[in-house]
């Protein structure tokens, strides 16, 4: 237990000696299914910490520089998809607005023309009202 707990420290300079299976008799002397299952497992803890002692080895070897690199590379690639993401949106938005402009521009031309008609077209009708009134007027007046 006190060799996992010196393991378990990040950077230990304390040796945590040989594994428990260097000391626990060798699996012709166990004896019953229970004590080579237990030898089994003891066999994969030392192979396991064995493999651990590998990668921190392996760790130690990478520079700092080296892992903050991998970091910087990551953010790199984060920084570039959100600026391809930007891009993407700005151009979607700039076009639905020069839509959106061109869309305005000619319902303003309708509008205009629109007003210009009723405004002919309404004197005119008053016009005809009011020929139409004296007509009528005059009809009355000389029955």
């Amino acid at each position: 237990e006190q060799r996992e707990q010196i393991l378990a420290l990040p950077g230990h300079a304390l040796d945590a000696g040989p594994p428990e299976s260097h000391f626990s008799p060798a699996g012709s002397e166990l004896r019953g299914e229970t004590e080579r299952e237990l030898q089994r497992l003891r066999d994969d803890k030392a192979r396991l910490e064995s493999q651990l002692t590998q990668a921190q080895e392996q760790m130690a070897v990478l520079s700092e520089s080296q892992r903050s690199g991998l970091t910087q590379e990551a953010w790199n690639d984060i920084k570039k998809q959100l600026t391809e993401m930007t891009n993407t949106t700005q151009d979607a938005q700039e076009r639905e607005r020069t839509q959106l402009i061109t869309r305005a521009t000619v319902a303003e031309e309708q509008l205009s023309e629109l007003k210009e008609y009723v405004d002919n077209h309404l004197g005119r009708y008053k016009l005809e009202i009011t020929l139409l009134r004296r007509r009528l007027g005059s009809n009355s007046a000389g029955v």
